[in-house]
């Protein structure tokens, strides 16, 4: 049978959402662990803290954005508890900041980093090691992939067609086979829209995205169809961007690419997007045709890599044209 502090805590979730549900119910299984979920009036900011020193210890709770998101959503609850009179709210009479700065302290804590650039070494190497974890694909029949390397398969597609067009996740993941040249004919995946923005793709991504397709052609019995996104149709379902993260650890960890915390199951493959710009900014790449193929404001690129300067596209230049020779500049683009 649910205890008062679970039965509180279901009517929240039925009040508020879910959307402190993780840490909301991390705190509620610490105070079953501790024999206080039926005791609210005996739950302490004492209690709070040593939540998060045990989280802390077995490893689930490591860095500072972990720790204040487990106090906003504790926070939130006993707003709650306190708005329907059940409980007093143990936050009240604390100045909260210096709180977070105590525990942050006290248990440990790692600062964390922004989700910044790999260096150019870290990119070649996870190409490299795409490449030969994948070279059962030449090697071999397209219908004996098996389910790992059709993941890593997608991965690699993924990060290439980032790399040459560095738009955000929900872009490259909704991308359509009409967004192709020519799909359905011999010389299909020339070239590819993205964000309103014709880009031409190499031809070692070109072969990638044509073993692949051919893999899911033969073993789903279906041809491919322009509205389709290009990632349901190789996955031979529907493809999450969610997907992407995890499968991007799973990766690294397995070629030992950077240092990982153990608990963790999840590596953003958002900096793959950032060192695609980063590398067009070292190069002193026009922010008019950054702006454009990431799809964002020219202000915040300016504001995020440029400081004080002025660039304008030359009147005898495309943009098609511009965008692709500044992406061509980058070390990686070859090797693609």
């Amino acid at each position: 049978m649910k205890q008062i502090m679970e039965l509180w805590k279901d009517e929240y979730f039925k009040e508020k959402g879910v959307k402190y549900s993780n840490h909301v119910n991390k705190f509620i299984e610490y105070l079953i662990k501790i024999e206080k979920v039926d005791k609210p009036k005996g739950v302490t900011l004492s209690d709070v803290d040593d939540c998060i020193g045990w989280y802390a210890e077995i490893g689930k709770i490591n860095y500072r954005s972990s720790m204040e998101s487990h106090l906003e959503s504790v926070k939130s609850y006993y707003d709650y508890l306190s708005e329907t009179d059940k409980s007093s709210d143990i936050f009240s009479n604390i100045n909260y900041e210096n709180f977070k700065e105590e525990l942050f302290s006290k248990h440990n804590l790692n600062e964390g980093k922004p989700r910044e650039s790999f260096p150019m070494e870290s990119v070649l190497e996870i190409l490299t090691c795409l490449d030969d974890d994948l070279k059962m694909f030449y090697d071999g029949n397209p219908t004996d992939i098996k389910r790992k390397n059709l993941i890593r398969a997608i991965l690699r597609i993924y990060i290439k067609i980032t790399l040459i067009a560095p738009a955000k996740k929900n872009v490259i993941c909704n991308i359509k086979f009409k967004d192709f040249n020519d799909f359905m004919s011999l010389d299909a995946f020339r070239w590819i829209i993205i964000n309103g923005v014709k880009i031409n793709i190499p031809n070692g991504l070109k072969r990638d995205i044509e073993q692949v397709v051919l893999f899911a052609t033969q073993n789903q019995g279906n041809e491919p169809q322009g509205d389709m996104r290009l990632f349901d149709y190789i996955y031979g379902k529907k493809f999450s961007k969610g997907y992407i993260n995890e499968w991007f650890y799973t990766f690294v960890k397995a070629h030992d690419i950077f240092d990982l915390q153990d608990a963790v199951n999840t590596y953003p493959i958002e900096p793959i997007m950032i060192t695609a710009i980063q590398a067009m900014v070292n190069r002193m790449a026009n922010p008019a045709l950054i702006a454009r193929i990431c799809g964002v404001k020219i202000a915040s690129i300016e504001n995020k890599y440029y400081a004080n300067r002025e660039y304008v596209i030359k009147y005898e230049e495309t943009l098609d044209q511009a965008i692709n020779w500044e992406i061509a500049k980058n070390e990686y683009y070859t090797y693609i």
